[in-house]
This record gives structure tokens, sequence and C-alpha cells, in this order.
């Protein structure tokens, strides 16, 4: 790479930058990456603007999507371009797997990855307020979400989290890929370790995701591979969600507060990454090392699932709702079914009526029914939901039905379908996370898994 003079040495991390920026764009787009240009150019005042356009004469409205649909920001635009720069496989300066390509080959002996990242690193740290915890050479990152897991944690041995629970997925799709990730990751390598330290106040109780989770992530615990440990809150300051070693290199992710739960995502909430420190001792696992990397083998998933018991409905298959319920045969129970959807419309409402009638089958008497909703997700007005509600149910019932139309508050979201059972006398209680809510569960057509714990 030829760096004459300053201006020169600018122009070639500027062009790397665009180049980045372009890239990045056109995956984010869905689009070919020749459908986009990108430049650069003097700003009126001072520094440099990068100029992203589309190709064809008149434009195709790619550049003006990027404004105008919401679901797109410049920071997220820039933090793709990091993450492009970022080459999985490590190149020394640039190559086709991370910024060359047909229509920039021209400047393929002059651009540097490493020199364009730092600029764009400098340029978002400007724009993200740093939260107290994460060290000031720590540089803005994507949430490694999902599947987009995986490709962190490739190259690494081993990986210890740190987070505020154990249980709390709420997106079954984001959460669901990050345990494949995690999974996947593990078995691509015989000497590869996960530590999970959580909160040792932690309370959270798990979800119906949750389990699902739990049943693929078991056979990694029980080789000992997958350890949970328990932290004080003391020892847990300052921690980053992620510390990776024994690789390439070693990096620590940092996630935003409040810290959020391990089944969530293992990469839900990283917002900086420090990376590159050949010094172990620099690393915050540093003074915690032999109380999590010496922590017996725990049993978080079997203890869980040895107690649940499951019933997975295929679309098309048939099912007996009744026989799922047959213990509960001859008992007064009271129910408390949270569904967001319940009353959502009328259909859910039938649905709902039919789940109920197959309890009374059963020869189970309701003493009491609780339903709890979301009157947003509805197209019918909230009276006229709870109306319904009312209406559908009470015919199944010996006592009352109570209404409690959900009231979300800041931060709270509201996606479980689960059914709360109480026996009557014995007070034995059910949880049955319902997977794709009552209208699913009672639809023959449609897939739907239930999974009961009995306490």
């Amino acid at each position: 790479m030829a760096l004459t003079d300053e201006r020169g040495w600018q122009e070639d991390v500027l062009r790397g930058a665009a180049e980045a920026i372009r890239l990045a764009a056109a995956d984010m787009l869905g689009t070919d990456t020749r459908d986009l240009r990108a430049t650069f150019e003097l700003a009126p005042a001072g520094g440099f603007d990068i100029v992203l356009a589309d190709s064809t004469p008149g434009g195709a409205g790619y550049a003006r999507r990027l404004i105008e649909e919401s679901r797109f920001s410049a920071r997220r635009l820039l933090l793709e371009a990091i993450s492009k720069l970022d080459c999985e496989k490590d190149c020394q300066t640039t190559c086709v797997h991370c910024l060359n390509d047909y229509s920039n080959q021209i400047w393929w002996d002059r651009m540097d990855r490493h020199l364009s990242r730092v600029w764009l690193e400098k340029v978002v740290s400007r724009s993200i307020a740093r939260p107290s915890h994460v060290p000031k050479e720590a540089v803005p990152c994507m949430s490694p979400i999902g599947i987009a897991l995986g490709p962190v944690l490739k190259g690494h041995k081993q990986v210890i989290a740190v987070g505020s629970s154990i249980w709390g997925a709420e997106e079954p799709e984001a959460s669901l890929g990050s345990a494949r990730a995690l999974r996947d990751w593990l078995d691509d390598g015989r000497d590869r370790c996960a530590w999970l330290a959580a909160s040792d106040r932690d309370e959270i109780s798990p979800t119906g995701a949750d389990r699902q989770i739990a049943q693929m992530l078991r056979p990694a615990e029980e080789s000992g591979r997958l350890v949970f440990v328990r932290l004080s809150e003391e020892e847990m300051q300052n921690a980053p969600r992620l510390t990776m070693f024994g690789g390439i290199s070693n990096e620590e992710l940092f996630d935003d507060e409040p810290r959020q739960s391990f089944l969530s995502g293992l990469g839900n909430g990283v917002c900086f990454r420090r990376h590159g420190m050949e010094d172990l001792s620099s690393l915050w696992i540093a003074k915690h090392v032999h109380k999590i990397l010496e922590a017996p083998k725990s049993e978080i998933f079997s203890r869980l699932l040895d107690r649940l018991v499951v019933h997975r409905f295929q679309a098309g298959a048939p099912r007996n709702i009744s026989a799922v319920f047959e213990d509960l045969k001859g008992k007064t129970v009271s129910l408390d079914i949270q569904d967001p959807y319940v009353a959502a419309q009328h259909r859910n409402r039938e649905k709902l009526g039919e789940f109920l009638r197959a309890l009374r089958q059963v020869d189970i008497s309701i003493e009491r029914l609780t339903l709890t909703w979301n009157p947003r997700n509805g197209n019918d007005h909230r009276q006229s939901q709870s109306e319904g509600l009312r209406s559908i149910s009470q015919p199944h019932l010996s006592g009352d039905v109570v209404l409690s139309p959900w009231e979300p508050s800041r931060g709270e979201h509201f996606h479980d379908r689960i059914v709360h059972i109480r026996e009557k006398g014995s007070g034995a209680t059910w949880r049955v996370d319902v997977t794709s809510g009552i209208d699913n569960l009672m639809s023959y057509q449609k897939q739907c898994n239930l999974f009961i714990e009995k306490f």
C-alpha cells in the first residue's frame, strides 16, 4: 500500500470507508453492489462528506430508501460497514471476503480495511452514548442477535457470558437463533466450552421459548461444555456481556444497561466491542477466572425439563386436548389465561370457547377464569372484545369471569401465551405454555406445542 503524503493517506482511508458503506448498504437493501456507488468530498464546514448514490442515470431509488424507510438509520449503516471491515478471513489489508469487488478493483492496492475501520469507529463513537462500565478503548458494534452470534464466536475456544438472569426469551426468532449458533459453535470443536454467569438473585421464571432452548442445549450442559455459574451483584459489576478467548484474539463485548437475560440471546444488548488484547490480565475475567472456570457441572436445563411434560401437535395430525388434562378429571380449578391475541378477532374468542368446552368434557369444573389480553391487537373496539370474551366464556364456568386487559408500561412486552391452573383444596398448580396461542391450539390445521410444568 502506497501512502505518500497526508492527503493521499486521508483519501485512501476515506475510499475504504466509502466502499464499506456502499457494500453494507447493498446488503441491507438486498440489492446488487453495482446498483450503488460511493465517493467522498470536502465538506463546506470542514472535514469530509461520504456520498452514497444510485449508479443508474436518474436513480433507481435505492439511496432514497435508506433515508425514507424507518427500518434503516445512519447509525445502523455505519455499524454494518464497520462489521464489513472486520474481515472473517482476517486479511492484512483487503480481500474479496470484506471490501474488494469488481467495481472497486482499481483501488485494491490502496485501501486498508484496518485504517478505514478505525476512522469509522471514531465517527460512530461520537454519536453513541457510552455506558459507564464500558472502557474508553471499546468501539461501537452491531449486536450479534440470533444467528449473527455464530460469526462472532468463530475462531474462539472459550466464551464467558454474564447476564442478569437465565430465563427471559421473548422474541423466539432471535433467542432460538442465538441458541442454535451457540450449539453449533460448541459442536464444531471438542475443546470449546461456554460459561454463563447469572446473578445469584435471579428469580425470573422460564417462558415457553426458554423451554425450547433448554431442550436444544441440554446435551451441551450434560456433557459439561455449557456451565451455569452464580455471581453476586458486586462480582458482576463492570462485567462485559461476552468475553471470548483462547483463539485468534481476545475480545470483550459490552452491553447497555440494564443487562439482558441469557436466553433472550447471548448477543442481545451488545453495543461496544474491545478486541486485540494480548494480555489476559486486562480482561474482566482475570479477576474471577477461578470461580468461573472451576465451577462444577450445572443441571439447570435438566431440572427444568425433567419436571416438564411436552405435547407436540403437528398441523393436520389428530389431537386430543381432553387427554392432556385427564389428570384434572373431577377437580374444581381456577384458570388464569394470558394470551395477547385471545380477543383479537371473533375467531380467536370462539377458539377460547372450544378450549373451555374441552376442559368441561373432562369433567373439570372451572370456578374462576381470569383473562389477560392486549386490546391493541384486535380490530374490534375494546368494549366489544370484553363483551365477546365474557359471553363466550360464561357458559363453561361455575363461577366468575375476570377480565384483565393488559396496559403496557415503559419497557414491558407481552408475548407469552400461558395458562395457569390451580386446583381447589390441594393448591396444586399447573403452568401450561402454549407456543402459538389458544386459537392455534384449537385449530386442527395449525401447529402448536404445550409445555406443562406441575408444582
